[in-house]
């Protein structure tokens, strides 16, 4: 029984690891004048990001410019195609 108590701990605890680690993505965007690519948990307000298509918005944001926007949210609602 203790042994089986371990194994899941460790086991969950990876699990853990693994997914704070997938909630991190790459995000190019504009500071101090210069373009860079961080991780999305670098983020401050002020930073300039560029978003591609199909990219995932990294945080909260105002969008300054845009061409042909489009925005699905079928990973919020649930909803498996958009209206």
């Amino acid at each position: 029984m203790t042994v089986t108590v371990g194994n899941d701990y460790t086991k969950e605890k990876k699990f853990q690891e693994l997914m704070s680690q997938a909630d991190v993505k790459t995000v190019n965007l504009m500071r101090s004048n210069k373009p860079i690519t961080i991780d999305s948990e670098e983020l401050v307000v002020g930073d300039i990001i560029f978003i591609g298509y199909g990219d995932a918005v990294p945080a909260d944001c105002l969008v300054i410019t845009a061409d042909d926007a489009f925005a699905s949210e079928a990973a919020l609602t649930g909803e498996p195609e958009d209206l």
